[in-house]
């Protein structure tokens, strides 16, 4: 397979320590055993996060609304990235408070969760999985998953 987007070597482990501080295990992993498809997912990165209208702030926004209403560990990457590209926590909150209609209140367990994560200058570190972050929280077990999440329902609905 011959892709017509090229990455110069060492652009996607770089641009990945910049923005993460770190080399996430899912995506160390993903360059030992796929380097191509680590390269597409740089270049996906780049063109939904660098690469649009919307600027760096928006575009980390609108992934934290999306993470948090999949109800996702990863929310915190992107609280950190939408503050570091210049967003307010107000305009974080907001973010979250995005996700609720949809994803329901757990929506916002998450996202305040994810605040007090990155408010604190905590930093994630992988769980058992190398696919995810973890979030301490005061749940049962200890850790909050999407196994054991407090979900709330409308008895109306």
């Amino acid at each position: 397979f011959r892709s017509a987007l090229t990455v110069e070597p060492g652009a996607a482990e770089a641009n990945f320590l910049h923005y993460f501080g770190t080399m996430p295990p899912s995506l160390g992993k993903l360059f030992e055993v796929k380097p191509l498809g680590a390269d597409a997912y740089y270049l996906m990165r780049e063109g939904t996060l660098s690469g649009t209208a919307l600027g760096p702030v928006h575009a980390e926004l609108l992934l934290v609304t999306v993470l948090v209403a999949d109800y996702s560990e990863w929310a915190s990457v992107h609280i950190k990235g939408a503050r570091k590209a210049g967003a307010s926590e107000e305009a974080v909150a907001e973010a979250v408070i995005c996700a609720v209609p949809t994803a329901g209140l757990s929506a916002w367990v998450i996202g305040a969760t994810a605040m007090d994560v990155c408010w604190s200058g905590s930093t994630w570190s992988a769980s058992g999985s190398a696919s995810a972050a973890t979030l301490k929280m005061p749940v049962s077990g200890g850790v909050l998953t999407k196994s054991n999440m407090p979900l709330w329902q409308n008895e109306n609905e």
